[in-house]
């Protein structure tokens, strides 16, 4: 897993959570390959779905076939308070609003696979006390002693607790999965990104 912010021109945040297939060495490797590809792209390219296309034509020429990484890259328009979004395979994003929580959904594929493949982008103008999670799938999928996973109804419902912060987000669902997972072995890593508009 990795996560990212970047700092873009005209008050706008980049917002990357990544999560790459394998463990240990090579999959450092690949993940800090994306890093630097990401952070390369940013500054001259403004199309999120480009960005990522490249990414993409780049992991599939290097990488080996059962290579592939998942990803969420976001710029978030600060003053404007609106999100542009690009994914590529990734778990959807958790939007909270008015007491509901829906996912930002999109059909993109994974990075790695196909270098042909078209990727999409999307918008959303987001609004007071809204709260959007990205996480990666080590979240849901975390198990206690008797093989139980997290799962997404337990990400819901610590989300739907009440969070005066983005760190008081973060605080509540770290804490639940904790009391969850106990003292059980970690099968993968977990990463979250909280964001809580004022």
């Amino acid at each position: 897993d990795f996560y990212d912010f970047i700092e873009l021109p005209d008050d706008n945040l980049g917002i990357v959570v990544a999560d790459v297939s394998g463990k240990g060495v090579p999959a450092s490797l690949i993940m800090a390959s994306v890093r630097a590809a990401l952070r390369a792209q940013v500054d001259n390219v403004y199309y999120l779905y480009e960005v990522v296309r490249r990414l993409n034509l780049m992991l599939c020429r290097d990488t080996r076939p059962e290579e592939f990484v998942t990803l969420f890259y976001g710029v978030l328009d600060t003053r404007g308070r609106r999100l542009t979004w690009t994914d590529a395979g990734h778990a959807p994003p958790l939007l909270v609003r008015g007491g509901k929580v829906q996912e930002l959904e999109s059909m993109n594929m994974v990075l790695g696979v196909d270098p042909d493949v078209e990727f999409r982008q999307s918008i959303i103008d987001l609004q007071d006390d809204d709260r959007l999670l990205i996480y990666t799938d080590g979240l849901t999928d975390a198990r206690d002693f008797d093989g139980r996973m997290f799962g997404k109804q337990r990400v819901i419902d610590a989300l739907l607790k009440p969070a005066a912060t983005a760190d008081a987000v973060a605080s509540n669902l770290l804490w639940d999965l904790r009391r969850f997972v106990g003292l059980a072995p970690r099968s993968d890593d977990v990463t979250v990104v909280a964001l809580r508009m004022p």
